[in-house]
């Protein structure tokens, strides 16, 4: 057994008791947000773990081996709703594979997001909301293969959030839809791409390589939830089309798309369980360029060169409800209750107007078969008067 499949399963250990659950925090599917914001006080602890792997045949030598190629990622979110409308995601990369010398980050790096949501478009039904996310490096090595590209630098975006929910009054007991639609920059022209190369003398080989771009991406995403008493079955189709390319020496720089199943198991309120799949949409590609003497990944085997973006990823998670909301929101969330309670009052008043309108209805039906039969008897009787 290699020592590679040794850590790899010891981390997924791991993950499964301390680090499951969804990748991105707040009120989100696995990759698409919604435009709800998180209640004030409402406190989340979202977890995550996805991995891929991918078996090489390494070319160019007398007896072909095999090589495996892990992309492991393990992440820890906590969701704090500050105020009616605002949110914020705190998320920290604890693990990420590199498939470079060193292998992996521990940590990897650290993301933010600030979210103002539940924003209703003309009716509770709708609405809409905006992310401000900001990824700040903490990881010793960036660029690497079969991830959404990472320069490195102090990333940042902007995206906009719309959903729209059947039910709104409680939107997570119906169906609902989600659209995202952002710009992301990566911030990173003169980041360093490769660390210069030294033989074992101490000679430079190769000088450190920066990124001759800045690269920048209009992000995507559309998502539906179909819920039920104890599962969720949420669809996605998300990815990213770089309006600026990233340099050629990049892993990653093709434009991505990915179709992402997953069902939510939901046993209690305070913990789910989530299980989902990225299926790559885009077709399989591969346009880097490494210039000779820097670590190449899977282009290291003579004569091949393989898609830069994983075809397929496995997501398991869970989600842990620390606190609900606070103590003032939920004596003073009179506007929220006051609106389901005027709701379902009207709901019964409309059925009570309706079971009375049904009763004087049959009564009515009762009134004109008694006229239409005592009429039928007059008519009777003034026949035999006739014949008389």
């Amino acid at each position: 057994m290699s020592k590679k499949f040794v850590v790899v399963i010891s981390i997924l250990l791991l993950n499964s008791l301390l680090l499951w659950g969804a990748t991105n925090g707040g009120n989100s599917l696995l990759h698409v947000q919604t435009a709800s914001s998180l209640k004030p006080g409402r406190l989340q602890f979202k977890p995550s773990m996805s991995f891929y792997t991918k078996a090489v045949e390494s070319l160019g030598q007398a007896q072909p081996q095999s090589t495996g190629w892990w992309s492991v990622t393990g992440d820890a979110a906590l969701s704090y709703g500050i105020i009616n409308h605002f949110d914020v995601v705190a998320m920290m990369r604890l693990y990420q594979d590199t498939n470079r010398p060193g292998e992996h980050n521990i940590p990897d790096d650290l993301f933010l997001d600030f979210k103002a949501g539940s924003i209703a478009l003309g009716s509770d039904r709708s609405q809409a909301g905006a992310i401000l996310s900001f990824r700040i490096p903490m990881g010793d090595m960036h660029n690497y293969p079969f991830e959404i590209y990472a320069g490195g630098a102090f990333e940042f975006g902007i995206m906009g959030l719309f959903s729209y929910y059947m039910d709104p009054y409680f939107p997570e007991r119906d169906i609902s839809f989600h659209l995202n639609l952002g710009y992301y920059s990566h911030n990173d022209k003169g980041q360093v791409l490769f660390d210069e190369i030294k033989n074992p003398q101490g000679t430079v080989i190769a000088p450190a390589l920066e990124a001759s771009t800045g690269a920048a991406q209009l992000q995507y995403g559309v998502g539906f939830v179909f819920p039920t008493e104890l599962f969720n079955i949420n669809l996605e189709l998300w990815g990213g089309a770089f309006t600026s390319e990233p340099d050629t020496a990049v892993f990653s720089r093709e434009n991505y798309m990915y179709f992402t199943p997953s069902i939510t198991f939901k046993p209690v309120e305070a913990v789910n369980f989530d299980l989902g799949a990225d299926i790559r949409v885009t077709k399989d590609e591969n346009t880097t360029g490494i210039p000779a003497g820097y670590p190449r990944g899977l282009n290291n085997n003579v004569g091949t060169k393989y898609p830069n973006y994983n075809s397929w990823k496995f997501y398991l998670g869970m989600n842990f409800v620390l606190i609900r909301e606070s103590a003032s929101f939920r004596s003073g969330r009179g506007v929220d209750v006051r609106k389901k309670l005027d709701f379902y009052e009207s709901m019964m008043q409309e059925k009570e107007r309706t079971k009375s309108i049904e009763e004087e209805l049959r009564r009515i039906r009762r009134e004109r078969e008694q006229a239409e039969k005592e009429l039928e008897e007059l008519r009777q009787l003034l026949e035999e008067e006739d014949r008389k």
